[in-house]
Formats: C-alpha cells, sequence, structure tokens
C-alpha cells in the first residue's frame, strides 16, 4: 500500500557524500570530527548515540558491540538509559548476516519482520541497523527506533546513517586498540606489593617518601631491576591520602610507534595547538593515560625508554602545570639519572624537573634484614584454596634464603621463588629444597634439542631406564661378589681390574665430556631405591647435609682415595669387594633414612665429582620457560600418582643453572606438556656465562685439584703409607687455603661467582693428572711401547697418553679462565688484579709439576 518501505545501502561499500544535501554534509563532517577525535570507548559510544538521537529525532536507541570470546552481540550503550525495553534482534540480525544497512518504515506491517516477537510487542513503527565494519571485520552494530511516526525515515536519512556508522566503526576500533594498549601496560594497587622496610637502608627511604608524598610534585625512582619501585610508588600515592584515587602504571617500554603518544596523552583535538595546554590535557574527552590517572597517581616505568619528543612534551605539560594537581607523577628508572643524561636517555627539561626528588633504591642484598619479612609477606599471599592456613618457612629455608644472592631480579626475583616454592612444597612448610632462584634463561643460546632423537625417547621411558639400572646392579653386584669371595681367582682379579683399570678412567671421560651421563645408571642409587620400597622413614634430609654438601663430599673423596692407597685396590680385590660393599651401604641407609636420592644430591662423592665436571659438560636439561608459567602443575618436582618426583630436588625450570641435575630424564617422563627437553650445548661456556654458579661445590673442585697430583706422585716419590698420609693432609690444607683466597678473600667485592668459576676451571685442570694416574691401572698399558716412525727406538704408550690428557686439561682450563676474564671485564666487574695473578702463578705451577711428575715416573 506504499505505506511500507524498505531501503538498504551496502556498509562495505561506503555511500558517496554527493548523494547526501548540503545540511546533511556539513551535519557528518561534523559528527566524523567529533568522534574521531574520542579516545575513550566509553565516552566514544556514548557521544556517538548522542549525535544519532540528534540528527533522526529518534525515540530509543543501543550500540552493540560483539564479544571476542562468545562471539555474542551484547549491548554496551542504550538510550533511554534507565528505561527496560526490547530490540528487533531479527532486525539486527539482518543486518549482521546481510552486511547491510537497513531501513525499515512501517515494520509492522513489513513481510519480512511482521513475525518477529519484538517488533508486534513494541509496536515498533521505523527502525534503521547498521553493522559497525572495519576491514571486513564485524564490531557490532547500532540500531535506532521509534514508536511514533512509521514514515519518520527516507532514503537520505539511511545514507546518513550508513556513513556515520562507518565513520564511528573506525573510531571504535581505534578507541578498542587504545584501550587495549592501555590495559596492557597499567598496574592496579592491588597488584602492587606494600613497602616492606625493617632495615636500615629502606627506613631511610620510607622517611624520604614520607616528605614528598604530601608535596605532590613529580619524584624519579631509581633502582636496579625487583627492587621495589613500585612498592615506593604506591607507598607516595597512599601517603598522600589517594588510596581510593585512581593510581595507574605505564611501562614506557610499551609505548612504541605512533600510537605512544595517544596511549599517553589521548588523541589531540586541538592539532592546530589553538587551545592552551591546560584546556588540552584536563579535557574529560581525553582518553590517555594521563585522562586515567586524573585525581590520583601516574606512574610512568622505565621512563628513559620514552621517545625524546614524548618526554620533551611531558616535560611541558609538567612545567606549565597542566597535570597539577589533578595528576601526581612518578617515573622510575633501573639506571642512575647521571647516566642516563649523559647518554641522552633522559631529556635535560624532564631531568630538572626530577632534580630534588630522586628516590634511589637499595638492592636486596644492602637490605638483608627485609628478606626474611619478604618472604614470609610473598608466602602469605600463596594462599591456597582449600588450605587450612597459608605456607611457612622453615628454619633451614630462612637459612638458605640469607645465604642467596638474588643478583637478577631483587624483590621480584624473591617473589617468584616463594610463589614457586609455595606451589611446590609437600606440606604447610617451606624448606631449603623448594627454593629456587636465579634466571630462567641465559638469553640467546646455541644449543640442539634432543627430544626430537627416537633414542632419547626410548631412554626416558621409565621401563627402559628401570632395566638399564637393573642390569648395571647386577654387574656390580656380581664384581662385588667375586673381589670378596674369590680374590684370589682369575674371575676375582678380572673383577677387580674392570673397576680400577676400565670403569674408573671411563668414568673421567664421561664427566668431562657428558657430565652425569653415569648418575642415571649408578647400581648405588638403584640399591637404594629398591630397598625404600620395602622400608623408609622418609625424613627430610638435616639442614648441615644442605649446607655443608661441598666439605661433606670432599672428605668422602679423600677417604675413598687414601683408602685404595692404604689397601693397595688395584691389586688386592677383596680390599675393592668390601669398598663397594661399604658404599652401597651408605647410600641404602641415606635411602631408607631420607626421602628421594639424598646421598645422590648431597654427599656421594662421585656424584659431587660427575656434577663439577657437568657445569662444562655439554649436555643438560632444561624446561621452557613459557611452558612452566602458563601450564605447570610442578609435577616434575612434586611427582605424579606414586612417583616421587626430581630425585635430586631439582625443578627443570632451574637446572641449567645448577649442577645437581644428574640426567636421570625423570622431567621428560612425567612432564605432561613437555616442557623438559635434553640439549646439546657447546662445552665449557656455561663456565664463565651462567650468573647463578653454584657455589656449593668449590671445595670438592679444590680438593681434587690439590689430591690429584698427590695421587700421580704415589706411584713414584709417594708410594710410602706415611709420605702419601703426610701429602694427603698438605693437600687437604693447600685446598682450604686456595678456597678461602680465590673463593672467599680476593672475589666477594668484584663478582660473588668469579669464586666458582675459577673452582671450576680448576676441576678442569685437575682433570689431567687424575686421568694420568688412572691410565696405569689399564692392565698391560704401562708395558706398552710406541715404535717411533723411522727409528727403532720406541717410547712407552703410557706417557704419551699420560702427556695427552694433561695437555687436553690444560688448553681446556686456559681457554676457561681466559674468557672467565674476559666475561668479566665485559660486564665492567672490578677485579682485583691479585686475583689473575694468584690464578696464573697457582695453575702454572701445578702443569710444571704435573709434568715433572709423569717423567719423574
Amino acid at each position: 500500500d506504499g505505506r511500507s518501505i524498505m531501503f538498504s545501502v551496502s556498509s562495505v561499500i561506503t555511500p558517496d557524500e554527493a548523494r547526501l544535501s548540503q545540511v546533511r554534509a556539513e551535519t557528518l563532517s561534523r559528527v566524523a570530527e567529533a568522534i574521531q577525535s574520542i579516545g575513550d570507548l566509553d565516552d566514544l559510544l556514548s557521544r556517538f548515540l548522542g549525535f544519532v538521537f540528534d540528527i533522526f529525532q529518534v525515540e530509543r536507541g543501543v550500540v552493540l558491540l560483539l564479544d571476542p570470546d562468545t562471539e555474542e552481540l551484547k549491548p554496551t550503550i542504550r538510550r533511554p538509559a534507565d528505561e527496560e525495553f526490547r530490540i528487533s534482534q531479527t532486525i539486527v540480525r539482518y543486518a549482521i548476516d546481510n552486511r547491510m544497512t537497513v531501513l525499515v518504515s512501517n515494520a509492522t506491517e513489513d513481510q519480512r519482520f511482521r513475525q518477529a516477537a519484538s517488533v508486534m510487542a513494541e509496536v515498533i513503527q521505523a527502525a534503521m541497523c547498521a553493522p559497525l565494519i572495519f576491514h571486513d571485520r564485524i564490531l557490532g552494530a547500532v540500531y535506532v527506533d521509534t514508536r511514533v511516526n512509521p514514515l519518520v525515515f527516507e532514503e537520505e536519512d539511511l545514507a546518513l546513517f550508513n556513513l556515520i556508522a562507518a565513520n564511528a566503526a573506525i573510531a571504535i576500533e581505534h578507541a578498542m586498540l587504545l584501550r587495549e594498549k592501555l590495559e596492557s601496560t597499567r598496574l592496579t594497587p592491588d597488584k602492587i606489593e606494600p613497602l616492606i622496610a625493617e632495615s636500615a637502608a629502606m627506613q631511610a627511604i620510607q622517611e624520604r617518601l614520607q616528605q614528598l608524598a604530601p608535596t605532590g610534585e613529580p619524584v624519579l625512582i631509581t633502582g636496579k631491576p625487583g627492587t621495589g619501585k613500585l612498592f615506593a610508588a604506591k607507598t607516595l600515592h597512599v601517603s598522600a591520602g589517594q588510596r581510593e584515587a585512581p593510581f595507574i602504571v605505564v611501562d614506557c617500554t610499551e609505548l612504541a610507534g605512533e600510537s605512544a603518544a595517544e596511549v599517553l596523552f589521548g588523541p589531540d583535538r586541538h592539532k592546530e595547538g589553538t587551545a592552551p595546554l591546560q584546556d588540552r590535557y584536563r579535557s574529560r574527552r581525553v582518553g590517555g593515560a594521563i585522562q586515567q590517572a586524573q585525581g590520583g597517581t601516574l606512574v610512568l616505568r622505565h621512563i628513559s625508554a620514552l621517545a625524546p619528543s614524548l618526554q620533551e612534551k611531558l616535560a611541558e605539560v609538567i612545567r606549565d602545570g597542566a597535570l597539577r594537581p589533578a595528576v601526581r607523577l612518578i617515573a622510575t628508572t633501573n639506571e642512575e639519572v647521571d647516566h642516563l643524561r649523559q647518554t641522552g636517555r633522559l631529556v635535560g627539561p624532564l631531568a630538572e624537573l626530577f632534580a630534588d626528588r630522586v628516590v634511589s633504591l637499595p638492592t636486596l642484598r644492602e637490605r638483608k634484614e627485609d628478606l626474611v619479612p619478604l618472604a614470609r609477606y610473598f608466602l602469605s599471599r600463596c594462599h591456597q584454596p582449600g588450605h587450612e592456613y597459608a605456607p611457612q618457612l622453615s628454619a633451614s629455608a630462612e637459612h638458605a634464603l640469607r645465604r642467596l644472592h638474588f643478583r637478577h631480579g631483587n624483590v621480584a626475583e624473591l617473589r617468584q621463588a616463594m610463589e614457586l616454592a609455595a606451589s611446590i612444597a609437600d606440606g604447610p612448610e617451606v624448606g631449603a629444597e623448594h627454593i629456587f632462584v636465579g634466571p630462567q634463561g641465559a638469553g640467546p643460546r646455541l644449543e640442539l634439542d634432543l627430544h626430537s632423537l627416537r633414542f632419547v625417547r626410548w631412554l626416558a621411558q621409565p621401563k627402559v631406564a628401570s632395566f638399564l639400572q637393573g642390569l648395571v646392579l647386577l654387574a656390580f653386584a656380581a664384581i662385588a661378589v667375586f673381589c670378596l669371595m674369590q680374590p684370589s681367582s682369575w674371575p676375582g682379579r678380572i673383577a677387580n681390574s674392570l673397576v680400577w683399570g676400565l670403569w674408573w678412567p671411563a668414568l673421567l671421560v664421561l664427566f668431562l665430556f657428558t657430565g652425569r651421563v653415569w648418575c642415571p645408571a649408578c647400581p648405588l642409587a638403584k640399591a637404594g631405591r629398591l630397598v625404600s620400597r620395602v622400608f623408609s622413614i622418609r625424613g627430610q634430609p638435616p639442614q648441615w647435609i644442605k649446607q655443608y654438601t661441598g666439605w661433606l663430599t670432599a672428605a668422602l673423596f679423600v677417604a675413598i682415595i687414601w683408602t685404595e692407597h692404604f689397601f693397595h685396590m688395584p691389586t688386592h680385590p677383596r680390599a675393592t669387594g668390601w669398598l663397594l660393599l661399604v658404599l652401597g651401604t651408605l647410600a641404602v641407609v641415606f635411602s631408607v633414612l631420607y626421602v628421594r636420592e639424598v646421598w645422590c644430591r648431597y654427599a656421594c662423592p662421585l656424584g659431587a665429582l660427575a656434577a663439577g665436571y657437568s657445569v662444562a659438560a655439554p649436555l643438560y636439561v632444561h624446561a621452557n620457560p613459557a611452558a612452566c608459567a602458563n601450564k605447570c602443575e610442578t609435577e616434575c618436582y612434586k611427582g605424579k600418582n606414586h612417583d616421587e618426583g626430581c630425585p635430586m630436588f631439582q625443578h627443570p625450570l632451574y637446572v641449567r643453572d645448577t649442577p645437581f641435575c644428574k640426567l636421570c630424564l625423570h622431567c621428560l617422563q612425567v612432564c605432561p606438556n613437555e616442557s623438559a627437553r635434553l640439549y646439546l650445548r657447546p662445552p665449557l661456556q656455561d663456565v664463565w656465562r651462567l650468573d647463578d654458579l653454584n657455589e656449593a661445590l668449590a671445595p670438592v673442585s679444590w680438593a681434587v685439584f690439590c689430591l690429584a697430583p698427590v695421587l700421580l706422585a704415589s706411584h713414584g716419590p709417594l708410594s710410602g703409607w706415611a709420605e702419601f698420609t703426610t701429602a694427603v693432609l698438605l693437600a687437604l690444607a693447600s685446598a682450604s687455603a686456595l678456597y678461602w683466597l680465590l673463593c672467599r678473600r680476593l672475589t666477594p667485592s668484584a663478582d660473588p661467582v668469579l669464586g666458582a668459576r675459577l673452582a671450576s676451571a680448576a676441576l678442569l685442570l685437575a682433570w689431567g693428572p687424575l686421568m694420568a694416574f688412572h691410565l696405569a691401572s689399564i692392565p698391560g698399558f704401562a708395558a706398552a711401547r710406541l715404535q717411533l716412525p723411522g727409528r727403532e727406538a720406541s717410547v712407552s704408550l703410557l706417557l704419551v697418553a699420560q702427556f695427552a690428557v694433561l695437555a687436553v686439561a690444560t688448553v681446556l682450563a686456559g681457554i676457561t679462565v681466559t674468557r672467565i676474564r674476559a666475561h668479566s671485564e665485559r660486564r665492567g666487574a672490578v677485579v682485583p688484579r691479585a686475583v689473575w695473578d694468584v690464578a696464573a702463578l697457582v695453575f702454572f705451577a701445578y702443569v710444571s709439576a704435573a709434568v715433572w711428575l709423569i717423567v719423574a715416573r
């Protein structure tokens, strides 16, 4: 009958403005300019719908946005806001599905929509709906209708409505990106922990913050990463009486490109610069961080990462009073202000504004009194739902915390350590074995993932590993039986030769070139596990074992060396059998008394020797930090079902930074995310690269270093019992002196782990005389001769082999010490020259003595 008309215009091909009258075109220009300058999404949607009402004189309207998670259209802004009404989902869905801007006049008579319940119930006379499309992506829709006049809309209205919606879609996409960018760089106060200040250093900082709080002036907080700069910023915010006011934190490292200025200042609606700065940046229509922080505090993290032009603009805003008193500005940086100014990363005008208001925070090492209170606070935040109590620190954990350095993340590193400890603790108490610190990665590295190799996956299977361990246990049990029961027969002599002539030299080669690859097959550990399945007290290892593991393993290593010489074990099978029996008994006793493999972790002398060489060895296990952070349920440490977890009390995320992983591949078996992997890396480099090289094994490293020449001399000048015992005692005294001199006296002020690095280099050098000594135990090797080409003369094959292994050890140790020194200088560490002079003198004398001992023999 002519009263029911439907027009549609594609929202993909925007109508030409020429189709509009001059009045309509001017209206479109005004609206487009207005909505494109609004950065805050809520403000934009509200004003956009207001423009639509003003232009078209509609009765009701709503803006719907598409939820990316549910893919549903959800009403975001409606008008009238206080009235509940139903919109025509049929019309909205028609517009969305067909990507068309729809105008319906006399909707109750239109055959397409008269069956819609909302049209009939609400008696909708006319409606318009336009999808909000940006680059062919649906953002939402805008819907308006009227229940008064069925012919209120015309075709020109539809064209104008479509153009306004197209402009609004661009503005909405921009506002969404701006909000997303701002949200990704901001922290709310509940994410910032309180300032804990029990140390004198932090109490002085707290007093300084209390003085600055009421002034409202800009403040610059400096300090190493993780020292608590946000803690201090929150203290300023709260102390100024602004606890309920906005507290906006923006990370300037995330601000880059053209959007940086808009995230910080919001879209500039006065591009010609005619408006005063105060009007420009206090406008409620600006949706940047400054507007978000109105009435509160704006914290700019890593201020030096902000582009110089934006720093100058920020200084101009502050200097002209555009922020004060509405916004309190606090900036943070990891570096000293003078250094930033010299390098041009902090512009002069901005630096001058902070000149008298710079707060420098101490590192965690400079505020040791705060360490345990901070740890307790972080644990209190780790209270798991369903648990009656929050985890508590044990005395051993507190002692371990006080000995750690926290060189990388300071307070942040401590927080991460406590969160991990709470998740892997077996009960309500956190012990020393639950605390892991240090970097989760050492930056870009050259490494080869071996997990893709079929052999590695086969070897990691529990049944395969258990079968191989069982075979080795049976072999060693047979050797021990033959040595004890038939020491004079040929089986006993062969068994004894296998121990000293094959097993020991093979162990040293494996330790140097593969690390702890022998440990998973060790029969002592297997025997302990078998017995513990029948009976075990399952106690926690005592603190003294953990604290003095280096000295304990060194003492046991010396005991083995001395008894080997005293009882002439290489030629007396029964003594060898007793040695194997005693070691096996110790391993079983430790397994019965304590949970997991405490013998392997804290007491085994061979394990300690292997651990020392594993730092330089090419094989190692490590986990993917991203997978552990997002998916980890700590099954690798805590175990699964009846599995106790890592036998060495290690988390695979941190084993790269310690020598205590024994390559059992247990974590590869239980990790459901395949995060833990076996890697092949270049040898030696971690000795100087790892910033958290473990210092626990320095005593045993120096003990082996000093005992190796004594062993080499036991075949010559020190063959007598008295001479050998005296030399062992002198070697122990020398090891203690070197440990004190190079690990404690000369290095602590320069580099906390420099002593551990030098101890690792010393252990590499000790491999030469140690291997030379055991080569002499290989049956028939000493009698073999090497014929010189073209001559009748011959030379001892043993002598050539001994010089070869000594040369290899010298080269490896020389490369390591050279790179340690270069690494320290590159990092700017002030290492006393005496350190390098003493190390060079000791190593030169050591090699000279080893050469003399080989020749003298």
